[in-house]
């Protein structure tokens, strides 16, 4: 697509490549001699099929031009091919491909791509993108997903690019300034061979999650987790930590974790990201308790059967109309058995922010887990009060009745919810408290700022150990 008056400008298709090839190169480079950009749709997809048209025999027919015109395209813009393109060479490829190639590169490693509307990892993943991608170009390789989703698209609407994990290594010339793995199973498979292909780049592990520290706690409440589960994780994750020139942590608790077995790592807390929201209504307008969580995740799981079973009962005994709505993908026969006239169970909902606009308290009674909990996080960041426990409100720095109320037995618990549906005054200290937290210490603004120190950081740490 080009401009009509930008196309009567270059007097349209130079005849001198009549009958055919070479013309559509011939005008991007017009257009660029005239001061303009050549742009192109990453999300389109064109199926070619070579020699249909005009044979595959560069001697005969049609198919010859394709040589004549090389030569006469060459001649017409030597200049510009030998002052700003790179030696002809199987190696120079990916560069040449790249006209972006003298900026930051960033390359990211995940399990998946980031599927923000239905897991607090996918949108802490995603915000960390947005905030490399301000930085320098950012390269997102997942190791599965669905191809052209819209998902994937809306990370190249942001302008980052993804690789699929079977063609990174095609990346060899970039200049890395930093390779990120986020998730132990991620580093293990990866790391090595990336630190092979760029040997100079920096190397971060996020953890996302202490996954060895989240397991020993869920042993020590049902005995499920053997031993032998624990040290297998624990080793690949200490593994991938000593591995690393820099390991981002999303709490202090996970960070001191790792440094029981590696005192010397370096390390940064890049918890999770949370923009501002509107602060929906107010309180006198609000109704009911809200749980938002993946069930796939067994400390959801987990929270919420111990809240209908143990905390639910205890509530209603005071407030016996009051509603509860359940929200989270993967919701399950036992889950669902609990819904009644009063307590909605919805499983995957897109948007939640209606959601979070109505409910009067969010509830987080998360009895294990590790790292911090963005279901707590985004509930602070439209004002909503919380009622969490001493694991869900770990990490984000939360004072007990100042930012949330925590507590970890279920009739305290229950007695909390009920301060908060009864008096207006706590709902809104809560509401104004918890706002302020997310401003100063958890927005994309502040942490974008701290993702970049820390790589800075690294960077020049790795720099001067080569010489």
């Amino acid at each position: 697509m080009i401009r009509r008056d930008l196309f009567e400008r270059l007097e349209g298709f130079d005849h001198r490549y009549a009958p055919g090839y070479y013309e559509d190169v011939d005008i991007c480079f017009g257009v660029r001699a005239l001061g303009y950009q050549v742009a192109y749709q990453p999300s389109a997809r064109i199926v070619h099929f070579e020699g249909v048209s005009s044979g595959t025999d560069l001697t005969a027919g049609m198919k010859r031009f394709q040589v004549v015109n090389q030569q006469k395209f060459v001649e017409k813009w030597r200049q510009v091919l030998e002052s700003h393109h790179l030696e002809p060479s199987p190696q120079n490829l990916v560069a040449a491909a790249n006209r972006l190639r003298h900026q930051k590169v960033f390359l990211v490693f995940d399990e998946r791509i980031p599927t923000p509307d239905r897991d607090a990892g996918s949108l802490r993943m995603l915000h960390i993108l947005r905030s490399l991608s301000r930085i320098g170009h950012t390269i997102f390789v997942p190791l599965s997903g669905e191809a052209g989703s819209h998902y994937e698209s809306e990370l190249w609407d942001l302008g980052i690019e993804t690789v699929g994990v079977a063609f990174w290594q095609r990346l060899a010339g970039e200049e890395v300034v930093a390779a990120i793995f986020s998730r132990p199973s991620v580093a293990d498979s990866l790391m090595s061979d990336v630190q092979v292909v760029f040997p100079n780049a920096p190397i971060v592990y996020d953890m996302v999650d202490a996954h060895f520290l989240r397991l020993e706690r869920e042993q020590k409440l049902d005995g499920n987790i053997s031993d032998g589960d624990i040290e297998a994780v624990k080793v690949i994750e200490i593994e991938a930590a000593r591995k690393s020139d820099l390991v981002w942590a999303a709490s202090p608790t996970d960070a001191t974790a790792v440094r029981r077995y590696l005192p010397e790592i370096r390390t940064a807390i890049i918890p999770t990201i949370h923009r501002l929201k509107a602060r929906g209504k107010t309180s006198e307008d609000r109704s009911g308790m809200l749980f938002i969580g993946n069930m796939a995740h067994r400390p959801n799981r987990d929270g919420i059967l111990h809240f209908l079973n143990e905390v639910l009962p205890r509530i209603r005994e005071k407030l016996p109309r009051i509603e509860l709505t359940i929200v989270g993908a993967g919701v399950g026969d036992e889950i669902a058995s609990h819904a009644d006239e009063n307590t909605r169970v919805l499983g995957y909902v897109p948007d939640v922010q209606p959601l979070l606009d109505e409910a009067r308290v969010f509830v987080a009674p998360l009895r294990f887990g590790a790292g911090v909990k963005g279901k707590v996080g985004e509930a602070m960041s439209c004002g909503l009060p919380v009622v969490t426990t001493t694991i869900g409100a770990e990490g984000l720095g939360l004072t007990h009745e100042k930012h949330v109320l925590i507590h970890d037995h279920p009739e305290s618990f229950a007695n909390a919810v009920c301060s908060l549906i009864a008096d207006d005054s706590l709902w809104q200290k809560i509401s104004d408290e918890s706002y302020r937290h997310v401003i100063e210490n958890l927005t994309p603004e502040v942490i974008r700022e701290r993702i970049a120190d820390s790589i800075e950081e690294v960077g020049v740490r790795k720099a001067k150990s080569r010489k």
